[in-house]
């Protein structure tokens, strides 16, 4: 081991503990990788769960819509 911290690459699917928002307790999540950087790694965790609000607020990916076929 030389004390290099482990490289995580971008684009890497990672579990991380999130806590929830007052902190009471977490919860071990998917999340995606967006930035590694020496000391730090910014992620942004996965959900399937779609929340109830206004359907402008997101933009929602089709996976047909990868492949060049519209819905």
């Amino acid at each position: 081991m030389s004390g290099e911290p482990p490289k995580i690459p971008k684009g890497s699917i990672v579990l991380i503990w999130f806590p929830f928002t007052d902190f009471s307790d977490k919860k071990l999540r998917p999340a995606l990788v967006l930035f590694e950087g020496y000391l730090d790694v910014t992620v942004v965790y996965i959900s399937g769960e779609i929340p109830l609000c206004s359907p402008e607020t997101f933009d929602f990916i089709y996976p047909s819509k990868w492949h060049g076929k519209e819905e």
